[in-house]
């Protein structure tokens, strides 16, 4: 859908509006109606949603939680021991337990 002619005519003169109107399911219908019609007011950032069907997956907040979870452990190993300023490392480490604080809240 993004980027696709809304004007666009089949062989039979019909435009993807007219064949939503001839879908089965009334809200599949009624949703891409919505999407073709509808006009975003800057359309170059396309924030309208996909007609893509998606599914929850854990993939991403496990690879969150692991690269997250791998900066500190090389902060901790390599970085930290070397620094001269305390205070540095209790603010980093305090920044990073309030964002997965933050996080998991969410």
């Amino acid at each position: 859908m993004k980027g696709a002619l809304r004007v666009v005519r089949d062989n039979n003169g019909h435009t993807p509006y007219d064949l939503a109107e001839e879908l089965n399911s009334r809200k599949l219908s009624k949703e891409i109606k919505e999407s073709l019609t509808s006009d975003t007011a800057c359309n170059c950032l396309m924030l309208k949603n996909t007609l893509k069907k998606s599914e929850k997956s854990f993939d991403m907040p496990f690879a969150f939680l692991f690269f997250y979870n791998l900066i500190f452990v090389i902060l901790f190993l390599f970085l930290f021991p070397r620094w001269v300023n305390q205070w540095s490392v209790y603010i980093i480490t305090s920044f990073g337990i309030i964002t997965l604080l933050f996080w998991f809240s969410t």
